[in-house]
């Protein structure tokens, strides 16, 4: 079988890269389409009952999906910084994804007034004298519900929660939007306080997506130019070190492709894939080289060369690329539904590695096998 197929993929070489190149191609437009997906809820099964009880309850109180901005000073109970902090409340609080604020301007300030229980927010208006604002620090730092909850225990913090609206059609975009949104209006404050910053949820979200672009960034490079100089130096061919990279940039598209298709986001564990593409592939491409160079040692070049590859390890490839697909796809028989994305989208990578491999190189080798040189016998022999 597999002679067959470097046979056809050698004789037809055009029209076998041609269709590599437009399934590439197409891949990459679909491609276009993926999303980078790091929440935690595909950490729970879609059945477990763990996962109902928690949406029902988040259907009942509201999201859970929060953004907090800190915000710190040494003098941020004067009438100056929280009439600057109450400009930031009211700005936040008109934000399209907010439900609702949380902070000393909505926070309720239970206690006793001449007899009557007193539930008015802390501070329903800006303190127009330090005396008053005093009083307010004074009720804040006296209010067990307040303390490390809404301001610090000195009162030179102080926490604005932004409670907002679920996300379930696109959780990536939602929480880069409020993210860059909210981010927008605190570079107007940065010099009014000695901190201001936001965390939550979406934060947390856009650090990661951003954390797993540049790790692709760094390391996706990295592994190439490492697999290039340890091919390149062991068989002493550019062309032999190029290949296995060729074939990985190939199978990556059409596995990001198929992603995409299938809406499976980029998260935390598949981003891993190209990476396992890259180098898990290669061991093919290796066996297929180093074959080729044996046969131009004999003297068997063009189709002949190609041939005596698939008589002599065409069993080997077979094998270690039927395993190490089901290996991958065994992780996707898990209940939890990062661990099943993860599985699936790392056993079609490897499919579609080795095919590329089993299809695509032969007709490569048709053109560039001449730039990978035999050992001379003598250099054999010794």
């Amino acid at each position: 079988m597999v002679q067959r197929i470097f046979q056809f993929s050698y004789r037809y070489a055009p029209f076998v890269i041609g269709v590599f190149l437009l399934l590439t191609g197409l891949s990459l437009w679909e491609a276009s389409r993926l999303q980078i997906d790091v929440s935690t809820d595909k950490l729970i099964p879609q059945d477990s009952p763990a996962r109902a009880t928690y949406e029902a309850i988040r259907e009942e109180f509201g999201s859970d999906r929060m953004a907090v901005i800190f915000v710190e000073d040494e003098k941020l109970f004067t009438p100056e910084k929280l009439a600057r902090l109450k400009e930031l409340h009211q700005e936040l609080r008109k934000l399209k994804q907010v439900q609702r604020p949380e902070d000393i301007f909505t926070a309720n300030n239970i206690h006793g007034d001449g007899g009557w229980v007193d539930t008015a927010p802390l501070m329903q208006s800006v303190p127009e004298t330090q005396k008053e604002a005093d009083t307010r620090k004074a009720r804040a730092q006296g209010n067990p519900m307040l303390v490390r909850s809404v301001v610090s225990e000195d009162a030179s913090a102080t926490l604005l929660t932004l409670y907002l609206e679920p996300s379930e059609a696109d959780p990536s975009g939602m929480d880069r939007e409020i993210y860059e949104q909210i981010e927008a209006i605190l570079v107007n404050y940065e010099g009014d306080f000695d901190q201001i910053f936001q965390v939550g949820s979406p934060a947390l979200h856009v650090w990661m997506s951003d954390f797993i672009l540049n790790d692709q960034i760094i390391l996706l490079p990295l592994a190439m130019v490492i697999l290039v100089g340890l091919i390149g130096l062991m068989m002493g061919s550019l062309q032999a070190s190029i290949i296995p990279v060729i074939n990985a940039v190939i199978a990556t598209a059409i596995t990001f492709g198929f992603m995409a298709w299938m809406g499976i986001p980029i998260s935390m564990l598949n981003y891993i894939v190209p990476a396992l593409i890259l180098i898990i592939g290669a061991t093919e491409d290796v066996h297929i080289l180093t074959e080729y160079r044996e046969c131009k040692d004999e003297g068997l070049e063009g189709i002949t060369g190609v041939e005596g590859i698939a008589r002599r390890i065409g069993l080997t490839l077979m094998l270690t690329g039927i395993t190490t697909t089901l290996g991958f796809a065994v992780t996707g028989l898990n209940a939890i539904t990062i661990m099943e994305e993860f599985g699936l989208c790392a056993a079609f990578g490897m499919a579609a590695r080795f095919l590329v491999s089993l299809i695509f190189l032969p007709a490569y080798l048709r053109y560039f096998g001449w730039a990978i040189k035999g050992q001379p016998h003598g250099a054999v022999e010794e």
